[in-house]
């Protein structure tokens, strides 16, 4: 009634992190238990979450969360409330693609369109992001004209997030 898949993932400095997968099967649905084990060595860490894209005709966007506009664990400037959407409305076009569209506290979001929906009922308030780009698309291009949208929309459920800036001038991301 289970599957459970295990992968350890390798970052850029070397750092071996445990992730493991728990898929149940429950009425209309399933369930995702996730374990990420962070060594103690890593102790300013960007995000732990998933990340994970389905068909693009999923297109219309309604949350309970923070929002309409982003919000971040360090931005927080928007009420808790239901909001209605699409997934290309949560693209923000700043000039250099960077992170964007994130809404802090979601507790759950459902993506429909073309007759089917999809939703996700979250076990706590979570970071959220749905987004046409992937995060290495808004990574590797320098100009916003430059992006091209993934084969799916793109969804970013994070346990864990440190918020957005670096201190390079003011105060670190609280």
């Amino acid at each position: 009634n289970a599957i459970k898949v295990l992968k350890n993932w390798k970052t850029s400095a070397g750092i071996e992190i445990k992730h493991s997968q728990v898929i149940t099967a429950i009425a209309g649905g399933f369930s995702v238990n996730e374990n990420i084990k962070i060594p103690n060595s890593v102790t300013d860490i960007p995000r732990v979450g998933t990340t994970m894209q389905i068909d693009k005709a999923l297109s219309n966007l309604t949350y309970f969360g923070n929002g309409p506009v982003e919000t971040y664990p360090d931005r927080k400037y928007s009420p808790i409330r239901k909001v209605e959407s699409t997934v290309n409305e949560q693209y923000v076009p700043y000039v250099v693609p960077q992170e964007n569209g994130g809404h802090n506290g979601v507790r759950w979001f459902k993506l429909s369109g073309a007759g089917k929906s999809l939703k996700f009922h979250l076990d706590k308030p979570s970071q959220v992001s749905i987004n046409p780009y992937t995060c290495e698309e808004l990574t590797q291009k320098t100009h916003d004209v430059e992006l091209i949208p993934a084969n799916g929309s793109v969804i970013t459920i994070d346990a864990a997030h440190r918020g957005l800036g670096v201190a390079s001038c003011g105060p670190d991301t609280l």
